[in-house]
Parts: structure tokens; C-alpha cells; sequence
């Protein structure tokens, strides 16, 4: 008896749910059947006067922007791409530094494993020069790069900047000339790293420098 009771009220209360959730929602029955009135409509002959235009100036950029983007403002248009003689050249330091950092690390190492592994010594001592080579064309690049600073906030770290980059294309050179006598190659391992180290110290000086709020 009291099962009985007790499953036709819960019937009739499963009922009424499903019949509450199979009404439409009045809410999204107005918004798709009926256009939302602005209170000012019904506000008074003020209500009816025209938003202020734009200045003469924002509406001249608004409306180039638009003309430049095809109807999408110029923050969203895509990264036109450049042609490769400026990918490649525009700047020139900003690629040329890698060859050095990389090579001088690379190198330092070789020099170390040639120490027990003669082979890997000719390999170093010719990316030592190459290494060398290119912290003397990072220095004069970036003796020209430095001029953009000038008068900017990041003047300071520019001069950091080139101060260790100074010091690791004359280690670099030393370096170099210390692989071409036999009595000299015994320490050019040493030498290496601490080459080595000023490179990737100016690097990442120069990471800053140009990716660095």
C-alpha cells in the first residue's frame, strides 16, 4: 500500500518535471521573435538626435585602416611575408650572431673530447676559425645595429650589449691563433671555454635586446 503511494507520487513528480522542461523558455522566444527596443525609443525628442561623429583625424585613420585590411581593422590582418634579400639581410646581425655562438660552443666541446680523441681535435680547431670569422662580421654588424638605439630606453643595454660582444669576438681571435702552434693547442680546450662562455653571454644579452619588452 505504502509502495503503491508512494511510486504514483513519484510519478506525478517525474511528470511535472518533464513537463516543466519541455516549455519553451520565454526569454528565447522573444529573442528570436522579436527585435530588442532601446530605451531611448521612448525617451523623448532627445532620444532621436545622432551620436556625435568621430574627429576629422580618428575617422581619416579608422577608415584607412579598414580600406588597408579590406573591411578588418590593421591589427588583424595577417604578417605580410617579406621578400628573402630582406629576410635574410634586414639585419644582418641579428642572423650573423648564431654563427658564432653556435660554432664556439660547439668547438669548445670538440676540443675537450679530442683531449682523450685526436680526430675530434681537426674538427674543433676548424670551427674555432670559422667561430672566429663570424664574431668579427656579429662585431661590425652590430657596431652599425647599434646606432638604431640611440636615444631609446634600451640605449644602456645596447652598450652592455656590445661590450660583451666586444670581448668575445677578441677571445674568439685568441682563440683562433692559439690552435695554429703545437705548444699553444695543449690549452686552447681552456681557452675555448671561457670563449665559449662570453659568447653566450653577449647572446643572450642580445636575446633581450631584441626580443625584450
Amino acid at each position: 500500500m505504502i509502495a503503491g503511494t508512494f511510486g504514483r507520487r513519484a510519478t506525478a513528480v517525474i511528470g511535472l518535471l518533464i513537463a516543466a522542461c519541455s516549455l519553451p523558455a520565454p526569454a528565447a522566444a522573444h529573442k528570436h521573435t522579436h527585435a530588442a527596443v532601446p530605451e531611448s525609443s521612448t525617451a523623448g525628442p532627445a532620444a532621436t538626435q545622432p551620436a556625435a561623429a568621430p574627429s576629422t583625424g580618428a575617422g581619416i585613420v579608422a577608415a584607412e585602416s579598414l580600406r588597408a585590411g579590406r573591411g578588418r581593422p590593421a591589427a588583424a590582418r595577417p604578417y605580410p611575408m617579406p621578400s628573402m634579400r630582406q629576410a635574410i639581410f634586414e639585419p644582418l646581425h641579428n642572423k650573423l650572431v648564431h654563427v658564432p655562438l653556435t660554432l664556439a660552443v660547439v668547438a669548445a666541446l670538440l676540443l675537450v673530447v679530442g683531449r682523450r680523441r685526436s680526430e675530434m681535435e681537426a674538427s674543433g680547431r676548424w670551427l674555432v676559425w670559422l667561430a672566429a670569422l663570424g664574431g668579427a662580421g656579429a662585431y661590425v654588424t652590430g657596431r652599425v645595429q647599434k646606432e638604431e638605439f640611440k636615444g631609446e630606453p634600451k640605449e644602456w643595454l645596447a652598450g652592455l650589449h656590445e661590450r660583451w660582444g666586444t670581448a668575445a669576438a677578441i677571445a674568439l681571435l685568441v682563440w683562433a691563433l692559439l690552435t695554429l702552434w703545437k705548444p699553444t693547442r695543449r690549452y686552447a680546450w681552456l681557452w675555448g671555454l671561457v670563449a665559449a662562455a662570453l659568447a653566450v653571454i653577449t647572446g643572450f644579452y642580445g636575446g633581450v635586446l631584441a626580443h625584450g619588452e
